[in-house]
């Protein structure tokens, strides 16, 4: 994942997207508030990461990855839709690097 590319296309994203609207980015570790740095406030408060496991069709686990400005009220509710609807097992992550379970695995394959 390279954070630029990201950062590109989510630029282009904003350009059409309505408030209101949620928009989130599937990553498995670059930093939430990184994509959207030079964005609209609206469009901070309604962006957050993602981060669902492959092959998602097979694995529960989702972490959802707030940035420092996400409503948090927009993850309750899309974590509430990720359960319902999904059948995911929901953890909100820190934006921290690798969130949760990559650096958990890391330290795994350490050990």
């Amino acid at each position: 994942e390279k954070l630029e590319v990201k950062k590109a296309l989510i630029a282009r994203v904003e350009k059409f997207w309505k408030e209101g609207t949620i928009v989130t980015t599937n990553t498995s570790g670059v930093s939430i508030d990184g994509i959207v740095e030079g964005r609209n406030d609206s469009f901070r408060h309604s962006f957050f990461g993602t981060h669902f496991f492959n092959p998602p069709r097979y694995m529960k686990l989702l972490e959802i990855i707030p940035g420092k400005e996400t409503s948090m009220e927009l993850v309750q509710a899309f974590q509430s839709f990720a359960e319902m609807k999904l059948g995911k097992g929901v953890v909100i992550a820190k934006n921290t690097p690798n969130f949760i379970a990559n650096r958990i695995g890391v330290y795994g394959m350490m050990s």
